[in-house]
Parts: C-alpha cells; sequence; structure tokens
C-alpha cells in the first residue's frame, strides 16, 4: 500500500473510498489488528500471541511490533486492557478516532498511545485536551526535542518538537519509553490524583529512601525527610505507620519501601500496604501510594480482590519517582483552568469581507496548476490586504497611510499629525531598520522629505509603497506570529519584537486552538511577562497582549488559507496593544476530496 509506492498509495485510497461510501471505517492497512476484551464482544483480531488480561487500559499503536509488545508486558505487570488497535498507515482510523472513542468508553480509564505522527495536530489537539480533562493519556512519541533556538523562517523548523509542544497543551502524559508508559499506566488506572507535589517517604533503610528523595526532588516534587522504620520492621508496623500518615494530611503522595533484613516478608508487607490503603480509603483519605519493593526486583500491582484495592509495585526508587512525577504534572495540568477559546462570527461582515478578499487574491495570484496541492508556494499579501484581513479579528494597526512619492508622504504626514514614521514596505521586518527601511520619530515636513529621499537612493523599488504611520506610544516591544506548520498545524509565537528579536530570539512557541489562559500561560513563561508587569503593574497591558493573541489565533482557524501573520513590532503600553506592523501571507487550502466519515 502507500508505505511501499505510488502505485500502492493509490490502491489505499481506493480502498478507503470504498470503505466510506458503504458507510465503513477501515483500520490500516498494514495493521495488526484489534483487541476488544469486553465480555460482550470478546474479540482478539490480531496475531499477537498472548491474550491480554481483561482491565481498562486502551491502547493504540502505529507501529503492530511495539503494540504486541506492549500487550505481552502489560500482562506481565498485571495491567489489564480494554481495546487495542495498531492502526498501521492509518488511512482512515486514526489515533485522534480512538481517543474520541474512549472519552466516552465506559470500559476505558487509561488512554495509551505509540505515536510516530500526528495525521491532523489541530485534530490531535482538540481530541486529546477532551480527553484529557477526563481520563488521562499517556504517549511515547518518536521524535527528540525543540532546539533551543527556533529559526526565524518557520518553513526551516525542524519537526522534532511537535511532541512537546502538543502533548504538553492537551494534557496528554508524555514519557520517554514503553516502560515508563506502563509504569505510569499502573498508577493511574489503580491510584487516585493527588492534589499536591508534597510526598512521604516510608523506608526501613536510609540509603533506598534518600535516593527516592533525590529522584523525587529530581522530578519537581517536594519530598517530607524520610520515615525511617527500623530495618528489621515487623510488617505490622509499616501497616500503622502509613495509617498514621494518611491521616495527619501532611503528604499528597506517598512512597512505600522495603528492603528485606536476613528475612523477608515480601507477602506480608505487601499485605500490610494493601491494608492500610484500604483503611484510608474508608474514611475518605485519598492519598496516591507507591511502593518499591527491593531485592526481588518485583514490578507489577499488590492487589486485593476483595478489598478493591491495588497499589503499583516498582523495583527501585527512581521508576517509582519518574511514574509519580508524571502523574502529579497531570493532575496539576488537569487542576488549572482550561479557559476558552475566543471565536469568530461566521456572519461578522468584517470576516465575510475577510473571506471573499482571501478568495479573490489566490485566484489572483495563485499558480492554477499548483492548487489543491502542497507544492503551492505561499504568497504576501499588500499591506492594505493584510490590514483588512486583520480587521475580521477585530484588531487594527496604528492609523497609516500608504504613499507612493515625496509629496503624498509629506500630506500624509500632516494629516496623521507629527510626529510619525516612514517605512518601506517591500523588505522583510528583520532587515528593514539595517537596510536602512525605517526612520522613526520624524518631524515636519522637511524631515519628511529628506527621510523619504535616502530610502528612495537606498532601496530603489523595494521603496514602494511607502507606509508614513503615527507614532507609537513607547513600552514594551513584542511579535506576535501565527504560522501553519506542516507538521504542528498552527503555531502562534511570542517574543521580543523589533531589534531586540534580532538579537536574543527567546521565543515562547505554542499550538493552535489556543484559550485565554493558555495565552495567559504564553505571557508568563515568555522574558516579556516580567517587562510587562513592570512597566505596568495594573495588568491592562498583559489583557491587551491576551486578547490579541487569542483574537489572532481564532483569525487563523476561521482562514485556514493564512499561511503567516506577522505582528511586529506591537508597542504594549498601559493604553492597550498598538501594532505598528501586519504581514500576512496565504497559500491556498488542500481539500480533502473523500466522502465524511463517521464517528467509530
Amino acid at each position: 500500500f502507500a508505505e511501499r509506492d505510488a502505485d500502492g498509495e493509490q490502491a489505499e485510497e481506493e480502498l478507503v473510498q470504498y470503505a466510506r461510501r458503504h458507510g465503513m471505517r477501515l483500520i490500516g492497512p498494514n495493521a495488526l489488528g484489534v483487541i476488544n476484551t469486553d465480555p460482550t464482544v470478546r474479540m482478539h483480531a490480531t496475531f499477537v500471541p498472548v491474550e491480554p488480561l481483561p482491565g481498562r487500559i486502551g491502547l493504540v499503536a502505529q507501529s503492530g511490533v511495539i503494540g504486541a509488545a506492549v500487550v505481552d508486558a502489560a500482562r506481565q505487570l498485571g495491567l489489564g486492557i480494554s481495546s487495542f488497535v495498531a492502526v498501521g498507515n492509518k488511512a482512515d482510523v486514526s489515533s485522534n478516532d480512538l481517543l474520541r472513542y474512549w472519552q466516552d468508553d465506559p470500559n476505558t480509564d487509561v488512554a495509551l498511545m505509540y505515536l510516530e505522527s500526528y495525521g491532523n495536530p489541530a485534530k490531535f489537539a482538540r481530541t486529546a485536551r477532551a480527553l484529557s480533562m477526563r481520563k488521562p493519556a499517556i504517549a511515547v512519541k518518536v521524535g527528540g526535542e525543540v532546539a533551543d533556538s527556533w529559526d526565524h523562517d518557520p518553513e526551516n523548523w525542524a519537526d522534532d518538537g511537535t511532541a512537546s509542544l502538543l502533548l504538553d497543551q492537551t494534557g496528554v502524559v508524555r514519557v520517554e519509553n514503553l516502560t515508563q508508559m506502563l509504569y505510569t499506566a499502573g498508577v493511574l488506572a489503580h491510584q487516585p490524583l493527588p492534589e499536591g507535589r508534597r510526598v512521604a517517604v516510608v523506608t526501613n533503610s536510609w540509603g533506598p529512601g534518600w535516593l527516592a528523595v533525590d529522584a523525587l526532588s529530581a522530578r519537581g516534587l517536594v519530598p517530607l525527610d524520610p520515615i525511617h522504620l527500623d530495618n528489621r520492621a515487623e510488617p505490622e508496623a509499616f501497616a500503622e505507620k502509613l495509617v498514621e500518615l494518611y491521616r495527619s494530611d501532611v503528604a499528597d503522595s506517598v512512597v512505600v519501601i522495603y528492603a528485606p533484613a536476613l528475612e523477608s516478608h515480601y507477602r506480608r508487607v505487601g499485605a500490610a500496604i494493601r491494608s492500610a490503603f484500604a483503611q484510608a480509603r474508608s474514611e475518605g483519605l485519598s492519598v496516591t501510594t507507591v511502593a518499591c519493593m527491593l531485592g526481588e526486583h518485583r514490578t507489577g500491582l499488590l492487589t486485593d480482590p476483595e478489598a478493591g484495592v491495588t497499589v503499583p509495585e516498582f523495583p527501585f526508587p527512581e521508576e517509582a519517582a519518574i511514574a509519580l512525577g508524571r502523574v502529579v504534572d497531570y493532575a496539576t495540568w488537569r487542576s488549572q483552568e482550561v479557559g476558552q477559546v475566543h471565536e469568530l462570527d461566521d456572519d461578522d461582515p468584517a470576516l465575510v469581507r475577510a473571506r471573499s478578499l482571501v478568495k479573490d487574491w489566490l485566484e489572483r495570484h495563485s499558480d492554477q496548476s499548483a492548487i489543491g496541492t502542497e507544492a503551492t508556494p505561499a504568497k504576501r499579501m499588500a499591506p492594505q490586504e493584510a490590514i483588512e484581513v486583520l480587521a475580521a479579528s477585530g484588531l487594527a494597526p496604528v492609523r497609516l497611510e500608504l504613499v507612493t512619492d515625496e509629496d503624498q508622504a509629506v500630506a500624509a504626514a500632516n494629516q496623521i499629525g507629527f510626529p510619525v514614521a516612514l517605512k518601506a514596505t517591500g523588505l522583510e521586518r528583520l532587515s528593514k531598520t539595517e537596510a536602512g527601511g525605517v526612520a522613526l520619530d520624524v518631524h515636519g515636513d522637511d524631515e519628511v522629505r529628506d527621510a523619504y529621499r535616502r530610502m528612495e537612493h537606498v532601496l530603489g523599488d523595494a521603496m514602494q509603497p511607502a507606509v508614513v504611520q503615527a507614532m507609537a506610544e513607547e513600552g514594551v516591544e513584542c511579535r506576535v506570529v501565527v504560522t501553519r506548520h506542516p507538521a504542528l498545524g498552527d503555531v502562534l509565537t511570542l517574543g521580543p519584537g523589533g531589534a531586540a528579536f534580532e538579537r536574543t530570539g527567546g521565543q515562547v512557541v505554542r499550538l493552535l486552538p489556543l484559550t485565554d489562559a493558555d495565552a495567559e500561560r504564553v505571557v508568563r513563561d515568555s522574558v516579556l511577562g516580567p517587562l510587562i508587569r513592570e512597566m505596568d503593574p495594573s495588568g491592562a497591558a498583559e489583557a491587551a497582549l491576551i486578547d490579541l493573541m487569542t483574537r489572532v489565533a481564532a483569525l487563523a482557524e476561521a482562514l485556514p488559507e493564512i499561511s503567516m501573520l506577522r505582528l511586529n513590532p506591537v508597542m504594549l503600553t498601559s493604553r492597550g496593544a498598538a501594532i505598528t506592523d501586519v504581514r500576512v501571507t496565504l497559500r491556498p487550502v488542500v481539500v480533502d476530496p473523500r466522502p465524511p466519515v463517521r464517528r467509530l
């Protein structure tokens, strides 16, 4: 099929269209198959040689080999599977479909994913966020981390940062390997979510206790000093100390470490831990608990079916700390405000005009033979057209006039009022200052003429048309850009604006859709945050920037033809956000000709 050659790709497409015409969904091709352990279904349609334990964990994998290995490993750890799908080429059914299915599936409490690509990043973001708000999802994503410095040209961005950007925003727990995925799943499937980052360590050996403290600290948790029992402590001592700890409300999670002395009591200590946890639960106490049983290299679950309690078990403190850290991070994400996505009104006359303008512009400027293909190049709109598109979001730049000669420049400056800025439009913003394409704080007719002549002499045709603009009030300069990236989907970046960006970079990157709470966190994480709050303690400037980012994000989603929208610089003051430059590039949208699909 598509993984081999063009003929295979065509055969795959024909197969998908056939299935959709007949109201069916297609898994694969090049897929291992499907497992559903629901007693009313009991389907095992794969080549996996082992039978998974029934349980409440859903699993999707692009690789059949990886999926089979995870099913086998889950069985060895005592973890039960509700359903497993190896999606293969994802010609029709993708991980997005499975996430949507598990969101409403009463038999699934935790979703596991092994991902090699996202397909539709925006759809994944929405679906994964909706699932994570109700149930935890854990992912192993093949790919590295984002480089510290992003290229100024979004077309040159590497795709290996997709995972971190997308998963962090959607609440999906990203783990580094399959072992961590299963360890973390054991905690999420069988323990309550922690209410904070405080962790108590109960141990009968100092060494493992301090190992746990170091590992927990490295994960951003707040460990208390280890509670040390005698190295020959009886199992009852563990139970008594745990119940006392649960009732004290000094910790949100507990790591219990047992190191056998001359005589091992693994079973009895395990039973004591289960008993203490069951006692706490019966009293309405919720403390996440994991165990580390040294010596036997035991991994799995301490389960008491009669009491209905299960405590995950780890071979070493470090593994327990990593899993617990992931769980606390998820609990923290889930407890934070999600916020609202700003949406534009489809009937708003400004948006209707913008859509008509974009359609007409693309018909005039696009290579008709390339329309509908990924090869269609993005092209930049003229300044006035870009301003009209931006108006659909309710935003507008500082007052300006377009001019084509020095007399028009003088007239425009007098109409706007001095001082003014004079700028060339034929240059990229990053090179304007260096190339002599910007003159700021211009006073009087003579200065306007002198500045215009200098630019015209240096820049020639790149001068036209020029912009005469009112000088924005001094403040914190920032740069807001939305770019449609081939792997990431719509990406918003915030960073220092103007020349400061050229020197420092320092962007914060988020994927769309963007809520107002997301935008607030973007500002908080940016190097601009402290500068804005110092300049304007009232919060008006920060609120204006948050509003601007959500509006720009909404515009990009309402007009998918926007390949790049750049506002640079934006001047932030207590009066609000003043946009001084707008750039928009467009590219025709590739339309999927296939019939629509049903939900699973």
